[in-house]
């Protein structure tokens, strides 16, 4: 009998530790965690109307501090400087959405709209981040718009890091 209590008890201890690696890696309501990341160079989409010369390189990488926080258990948010997106999670990974729009009407003539998406994928596990950010910047114009050509412009960003010890938000009100 002893060695299926013990048999039993190393099953619970292995689940419980099991349990909260998983539940270490997802965000709680009222929690935040700040991770300093790197980016490597954009990637320039084939749609995009300037595209960077082949022959330009660098190994320098880009680098921000973002945070990642919920207000309940099903809405997360990501935050990067001055921008916030909103987002779901499954497991480790979380999917995050934002979209701005700017329209403009010149002289009664034409219409102007600005468009900006974002969506970022990432996958947090234990203090590692790793994710993608596509941008996708689209310009329309309706009216007499003066040969001013619809453009569209895709932009992908791959980013890794970790999560920074002991780091506190301040904003002030």
């Amino acid at each position: 009998m002893s060695t299926l209590r013990s048999r039993l008890f190393a099953a619970l201890t292995i689940a419980g530790v099991a349990a909260s690696t998983l539940s270490a890696c997802a965000v709680q309501p009222g929690d935040y965690r700040i991770f300093r990341v790197s980016a490597l160079a954009p990637i320039i989409g084939a749609d995009c109307q300037a595209q960077p010369d082949a022959r330009d390189t660098s190994t320098f990488f880009g680098a921000s501090t973002i945070a990642l926080f919920a207000s309940d258990a099903d809405s997360y948010f990501l935050e990067n400087g001055m921008d916030v997106l909103t987002g779901t999670r499954d497991g480790a990974d979380y999917s995050f959405e934002g979209q701005s729009v700017n329209v403009e009407d010149v002289a009664d003539i034409a219409t102007t709209t600005d468009t900006r998406t974002v969506q970022i994928a990432l996958t947090v596990k234990g203090k590692e981040i790793a994710g993608t950010m596509v941008t996708v910047q689209t310009f329309t114009c309706s009216g007499d718009c003066m040969n001013i050509e619809n453009t569209s412009c895709t932009t992908t960003i791959n980013f890794f890091g970790s999560e920074v010890n002991g780091a506190e938000l301040e904003h002030p009100i």
